[in-house]
């Protein structure tokens, strides 16, 4: 079997497909979708009406990263249906006097929309900033009444000891894979998985095609005759299954994608298909078209169930999805 797979490794579309497809994909296309994932920021509206110098404190401890904060001194929530802000924040006129005497009832509007997601982490990280300065302004107080020498602006510097350059706790958040979410991985590697995917299905499906043509030469009669078919099967399908795990090894590598038990079994369950199609699907042209609709199909499920459209036992048909398990 060895000459077969030497005859398989002398055909320039097989360096085509090995070599220069992965090139242009590493060279290209995934720095672009890289960079373009690294660009993307949250659109955040903060509006204060009276320009107040506290907004500007509260607004530099929030890490800017990946939000994008506008300040206005007008509510406009057009910016919401329109896409121009993910939430809009308003801040009390009176936003520094009522955090200094712990009053935050109502200090702080947040509007958003049924499609604002990531907002809520910039919420967290206002809310932290708003309440270190109601701590540290109702322990400056206390502090005072009961030590009237003491200066309050004294302890409320004081205080901030407590909370930078660490807070005594800080808010950790961290994706944990649920049943409620089966999104495991960020858009930008969603995106880069399911090229990887493809490509792989593409360099399976022309294996499986020089099936087709050794069916089509009789040379697949002649080493059943000579009782060697099954021994060729094993040998195509184990071949094809150590270049298909070597091209996933290294493309995972390089995207990082979180895997979980069952992602390892995606290049063995995408070479098993297309051995399946040539099984059961006599044509290679009926293979062809099978396998891109299987592909086409796969993709858009995969999309579907990464953001949370269809949830089903089902959709694992789809051997991508796999990787959501």
């Amino acid at each position: 079997m060895l000459i077969i797979w030497k005859s398989i490794f002398k055909r320039i579309t097989t360096w085509v497909l090995m070599v220069l497809i992965p090139i242009v994909l590493g060279i290209i296309i995934y720095p672009m979708i890289k960079d373009t994932v690294s660009q993307v920021s949250v659109p955040i509206t903060v509006v204060d009406q009276t320009d107040q110098a506290i907004t500007e404190e509260l607004l530099k401890e929030i890490e800017d990263s990946p939000f994008q904060v506008t300040k206005t001194e007008s509510l406009d929530l057009r910016l919401l249906s329109t896409g121009e802000a993910e939430a809009i924040f308003v801040f009390n006129d009176e936003l520094e006097a009522n955090i200094l005497s712990g009053n935050t009832d109502k200090i702080v509007t947040w509007y958003r929309t049924e499609n604002s997601y990531v907002d809520g982490l910039f919420k967290e990280k206002l809310a932290s900033a708003i309440m270190s300065r109601v701590v540290r302004a109702e322990a400056a107080s206390i502090v005072s009444h009961y030590r009237p020498e003491t200066e309050w602006d004294e302890v409320f510097k004081y205080g901030l000891k407590y909370f930078d350059p660490r807070p005594i706790f800080e808010m950790k958040f961290e994706h944990i894979h649920s049943a409620q979410n089966t999104s495991s991985i960020d858009s930008g590697n969603q995106l880069l998985f399911i090229i990887m995917w493809l490509y792989l299905s593409m360099l399976i499906g022309y294996f499986t095609k020089i099936l087709y043509e050794w069916r089509t030469d009789g040379i697949l009669e002649r080493l059943k005759l000579l009782q060697q078919t099954q021994y060729y099967y094993w040998s195509w399908f184990i071949g094809v299954l150590a270049i298909t795990y070597s091209f996933s090894f290294v493309a995972i590598q390089l995207i990082e994608v979180p895997l979980n038990n069952w992602a390892y079994f995606i290049p063995f369950g995408t070479v098993l298909i297309c051995f399946l199609f040539f099984i059961l699907v006599k044509k290679k042209w009926s293979m062809y078209a099978w396998l891109i609709s299987y592909s086409v199909a796969s993709f858009i499920i995969f999309l579907l169930a990464d953001w949370q459209i269809i949830e089903s036992e089902w959709m694992y048909l789809f051997i991508p999805t796999w990787l959501l398990g």
